[in-house]
């Protein structure tokens, strides 16, 4: 890693397969400083899978992006993961051992983005766990998203001190929000 603004730095790999990679913490750079090579840790974890689907009428939602934070109980969370429902509102994604905090992303329009604790699910996957953990969301139709217009955002990114951190780059999803 090089040219990174001197801070700590939380490091994790996502994988294609059938491996997670846990999260690597604290890694201090200085400016101009180059770390390498780090000793990442890959592992089975878990499957959390489920529906999405119509609270009134039962049908099931595609195209709904659901994200995985892990770890749940730092007070930074990385997503580790992002999945989209299949045309049954089926999805399925693959977390590593321990609590991680599972959310939606996009939804399609129509439909409501759920308040509080019915739209953030916390899983704990077990280091000897074999089957999926089981878990449904259902989302309210509704009227959340406006015509798409024009807005200007400013704004900083900065570290956990506060500090400015240049040359970072933003971007922005026009429907869903900042992603990155």
């Amino acid at each position: 890693f090089t040219g990174l603004a001197a801070d700590v730095y939380n490091v994790l790999v996502r994988a294609q397969s059938d491996w997670v990679s846990t999260v690597t913490t604290g890694i201090r750079m200085n400016t101009a400083e180059q770390k390498g090579p780090l000793d990442l840790t890959f592992e089975h974890g878990g499957i959390v899978e489920g529906f999405v689907r119509d609270a009134a009428t039962n049908a099931p939602i595609a195209d709904v992006d659901l994200v995985a934070l892990n770890p749940e109980d730092q007070t930074w969370n990385e997503a580790i993961g992002y999945v989209s429902t299949d045309a049954d509102g089926h999805y399925q994604i693959r977390i590593p051992i321990g609590s991680s905090r599972i959310y939606f992303g996009k939804l399609p329009m129509g439909y409501l983005r759920p308040d509080g604790d019915a739209g953030l699910k916390t899983v704990t996957i077990k280091a000897d766990q074999r089957e999926s953990l089981k878990l449904d969301f259902a989302l309210t139709a509704g009227e959340q998203y406006k015509e798409p217009g024009k807005a200007i955002v400013t704004g900083r990114v900065v570290n956990a001190a506060g500090q400015p951190q240049p040359d970072v780059p933003v971007h922005n999803d026009a429907v869903t929000g900042s992603r990155g």
